[in-house]
């Protein structure tokens, strides 16, 4: 929960999360009562994270690996013939799962989705200049929170890029990520357009 709250920028509930994990066992409940409470009052107002921020994170989400200055390209990727690869996700078991309010997750679910986006652009953007590191870093930054949503296709598929060593496998699990990202993401509109109605 604390690893969540970093990635989608809620200090507030680090905060109170790193008071109950120094607090007494006395003084807990009271702390959790207000994560809870903290936790209930989040709005769903979107807030634009500035690219600095983003890429803030990936670098400090990658290894510590010095780049290749002299990498060459690996070509260029064309994602808009993928397929969604269905696998099914629900918003309920996962909300069960980490203790929250449905709500949230779904909120919290949307803002991946934006995220993911933004950050495959990088990915293709590094790929077609040859830079193995940042889509590692890119693969572990989106495999955390997918991993923390209980996103389990997609952070396994994420895990394996940011593992991968050998760029000649690169695009073909950079399109299985795509496809089950784009399966993710039909799922959950479909959800917000039923919900809407």
């Amino acid at each position: 929960l604390s690893h969540l709250s970093d990635i989608l920028h809620l200090p507030v509930i680090t905060n109170i999360i790193e008071q109950i994990e120094n607090s007494k066992l006395d003084d807990r409940d009271s702390l959790i009562e207000s994560l809870y409470a903290t936790i209930a009052r989040l709005t769903t107002t979107q807030i634009n994270t500035s690219e600095e921020e983003i890429k803030f994170q990936v670098e400090n989400s990658a290894p510590a690996v010095e780049k290749d200055i002299t990498a060459e390209s690996f070509g260029t990727m064309d994602l808009d013939n993928v397929r969604p690869i269905h696998f099914d996700f629900q918003v309920e078991a996962a909300a069960n799962d980490l203790s929250l309010p449905i709500e949230l997750i779904q909120e919290f679910v949307h803002d991946f989705i934006e995220q993911a986006h933004i950050e495959t652009e990088k990915m293709l953007s590094a790929y077609e200049q040859g830079d193995l590191n940042t889509i590692q870093g890119i693969g572990h930054l989106l495999k955390g929170t997918a991993s923390n949503l209980r996103i389990n296709a997609l952070s396994d598929s994420l895990y394996k890029i940011q593992l991968c060593e050998d760029n000649s496998n690169l695009e073909n699990l950079i399109k299985e990520y795509w496809g089950l990202f784009l399966s993710f993401e039909n799922q959950i509109n479909l959800r917000s357009e039923m919900k809407r109605k």
